[in-house]
C-alpha cells in the first residue's frame, strides 16, 4: 500500500554540504597541529561525507529498480544503502579513529611523539568550535524534517521515539550522524582543552580514542535500527491493532484468520491477510478486498 509523496532529500544535502566543509577544515587543522583528536574528527567527517553520497546513490537506484526480477528492490536497496552506511561508520569512522588514537597513546608513553605547539592546539580548538556550529545547523535541518514527518503522520511521542519508529532509513541515518558528530566534537574539544591546560598530549590522544568509541557504539545502534528494516520489520502494535479493527469491522468478513505485515519504506507497507468471508451468494470477494484496503489506508 502506498501514498504518493515527494521524496525529501533536504536533510541529506544539508548534511553532505556540512560534512564536506567540515572535513576540509578539520584535515587542514590536523596537518598543522598533528592533533590526534582532530585527525579522528577528520576521519569521521570523511566517513560521513561518503555516507551521504551512498544514501543518495541508494535513493537514485531505488527509483530505477521498479520492475523485473526484484519487484521489491526499489525499497530494500534504500535500506541496504543505509546499512552500508552503518558499517562504514563503524569500521572507517569509529574503529580506524580509535586504533590511530591508541597508536598515538603508545607513542606518547614511549616518548616517541613530540608535543604539539600551543598555537596549533588553539587553532584546532577554534576549528572544533566552528565545526560544532556547522554540525548543529545540519542537525537542525534533520530535526525540522523529522518534525514535519511527525506532523504529517499525526505521530504522538518524542523525537527519540520517532527515530525508533520511523521507517525512513535515510532520515534516521542523518539524525544519528549529526548527533554522533556533535558528541565526538565535544570529546575532541575536551581532549584538546586538557592538553592546552596541562601540556600533556596524552589527553588529546584520549580524546581521539573517545571519539572513536562514540562512533563505534553509535554505529552498532544504527546498524540494529536499519538492520531491522532491511530484514522486514513489522508494523507497530498500535498500527497492527488499527488494521485488525478495520478488517473485522468490514462488511461480509466473518473473521480474521491470520495477518502478517512488513514495512517496505516510510510510505509503503505490505499487508498479507487470510480472512473468512460470509458464505453468501451475494458476496463479492473483490469488493470485500477493496473495502478492506480502503479502510486500512484511511486508518493509517
Amino acid at each position: 500500500m502506498a501514498e504518493k509523496r515527494k521524496d525529501r532529500n533536504t536533510a541529506i544535502y544539508a548534511a553532505l554540504a556540512a560534512n564536506v566543509g567540515v572535513f576540509i577544515v578539520k584535515s587542514i587543522a590536523a596537518l598543522i597541529s598533528q592533533s590526534s583528536s582532530m585527525l579522528s574528527e577528520a576521519i569521521h567527517s570523511l566517513s560521513d561525507t561518503t555516507n551521504e553520497i551512498i544514501l543518495l546513490i541508494g535513493k537514485n537506484q531505488a527509483k530505477k529498480t521498479r520492475e523485473g526480477r526484484f519487484e521489491f528492490g526499489a525499497f530494500r536497496i534504500r535500506y541496504l544503502a543505509s546499512y552500508s552506511v552503518a558499517l562504514l561508520l563503524f569500521f572507517v569512522g569509529g574503529l580506524f579513529s580509535f586504533l590511530q588514537a591508541v597508536q598515538k597513546i603508545r607513542g606518547i608513553t614511549a616518548g616517541e611523539v613530540e608535543i604539539e605547539s600551543h598555537v596549533a592546539l588553539l587553532l584546532s580548538a577554534f576549528v572544533l568550535i566552528c565545526c560544532v556550529v556547522m554540525e548543529g545547523l545540519s542537525f537542525r535541518k534533520s530535526v525540522q524534517q523529522a518534525r514535519l514527518e511527525i506532523k504529517e503522520r499525526n505521530f504522538e511521542g518524542s523525537l527519540w521515539k520517532y527515530w525508533k519508529y520511523t521507517k525512513s532509513s535515510e532520515l534516521a541515518v542523518v539524525m544519528a550522524e549529526d548527533i554522533l558528530a556533535i558528541c565526538g566534537l565535544v570529546f575532541a574539544f575536551f581532549g584538546l582543552g586538557l592538553t592546552l591546560v596541562t601540556g600533556n598530549s596524552l589527553f588529546d590522544a584520549l580524546g581521539g580514542a573517545a571519539v572513536g568509541l562514540v562512533l563505534v557504539v553509535g554505529a552498532i545502534v544504527l546498524a540494529k535500527k536499519v538492520g531491522g528494516l532491511l530484514v522486514g520489520e513489522s508494523l507497530s502494535a498500535d498500527e497492527r491493532a488499527a488494521i485488525i479493527e478495520q478488517i473485522e469491522s468490514t462488511t461480509k468478513v466473518s473473521q480474521l484468520i491470520n495477518m502478517q505485515t512488513s514495512a517496505l519504506s516510510e510510505d509503503h507497507i505490505l499487508v498479507c491477510i487470510k480472512i473468512e468471508v460470509e458464505d453468501d451468494a451475494h458476496t463479492d470477494n473483490a469488493l470485500v478486498t477493496n473495502e478492506i484496503e480502503s479502510k486500512i489506508r484511511e486508518a493509517l
